[in-house]
């Protein structure tokens, strides 16, 4: 697994199962299943959230993080993982309780610190894996902080989220384990 810290492997390890974390993308796309296929059209777009209502704790921030761990090939993947995206100040919303299905929606007003940029994998590649993780925000972690920790400037080139370090990242921040997580399969 290589590259695959806890938190990857919290998201990677239900194939086929339902997730803990649900992506809904403005295509009407959404994630319900990992290792779902999605078209990089479908992904386009940066999706909602919403978790399981047992597991949204009231005042409470989260954060997501988007990789994709295959670039450029699942065989060969020289330049992965790819941050894809990094949202801060997610809350369980207080309007809205859970819907029918039990899920509660994640809301922000937060710019992203990253901005998620959706699937590109070349056209001869096999499907990438599209993984997001949940975290508990640590109190007093904030955008300029997590620039600041991370190096990241407030525009971000692509070779900028080349070869990030997850593991790296998440002692950075003062992250626990993720609470949640799911991914897709994508190709061109």
């Amino acid at each position: 697994m290589g590259k695959e810290t806890p938190s990857l492997q919290l998201a990677l390890s239900r194939p086929g199962q339902p997730t803990t974390l649900r992506a809904t993308f403005p295509s009407g796309a959404t994630v319900t299943e990992n290792g779902v296929s999605l078209t990089p059209a479908q992904a386009k777009e940066p999706p909602t959230w919403s978790v399981p209502g047992t597991l949204a704790k009231p005042g409470q921030k989260y954060m997501v993080l988007a990789t994709d761990l295959d670039a450029p090939f699942p065989s060969l993947p020289l330049l992965g993982p790819i941050l894809h995206g990094l949202q801060l100040d997610l809350t369980a919303s207080s309007s809205k309780g859970p819907d029918d299905g039990g899920w509660t929606a994640l809301e922000t007003s937060a710019k992203p610190v990253v901005p998620y940029i959706g699937p590109g994998p070349p056209p001869m590649s096999s499907a990438h894996r599209y993984v997001f993780m949940l975290f508990e925000q640590p109190e007093g972690l904030d955008a300029g902080k997590v620039r600041g920790l991370l190096g990241l400037k407030e525009e971000i080139p692509v070779t900028s989220r080349m070869f990030w370090k997850q593991e790296q990242a998440e002692a950075k921040m003062g992250l626990g384990k993720a609470v949640a997580g799911c991914y897709f399969l994508s190709k061109a």
